[in-house]
């Protein structure tokens, strides 16, 4: 794979459902990959928020900083974040 954004063929959903309760997945669309020297950053797109979270192949979370860079960050920071409008979105 090239380095770059790629949209695979299929989902991938194991990142995610690892650091979610399952429950919390349904609400989020696989929206590709951003691949750089064999790192895999996951994008997790909210469908209510439309806030995405990041997660790369060996769970770490990461917040983008533009121009296909990213930062690492907590994982309860970023879910956080996704999520913290959720309620009042209802």
């Amino acid at each position: 794979m090239a380095d770059g954004f790629v949209v695979p063929d299929f989902p991938v959903w194991g990142p995610l459902e690892a650091i979610l309760a399952l429950e919390d997945c349904g609400g989020f669309m696989y929206m590709g990959l951003f691949e750089m020297d064999g790192e895999r950053i996951h994008h997790y797109k909210h469908v209510i928020t439309r806030r995405y979270l990041f997660v790369d192949d060996d769970l770490r979370t990461y917040r983008y900083l533009g121009d296909e860079r990213y930062a690492p960050q907590g994982r309860k920071r970023s879910i956080r974040w996704v999520l913290e409008d959720l309620k009042s979105m209802l």
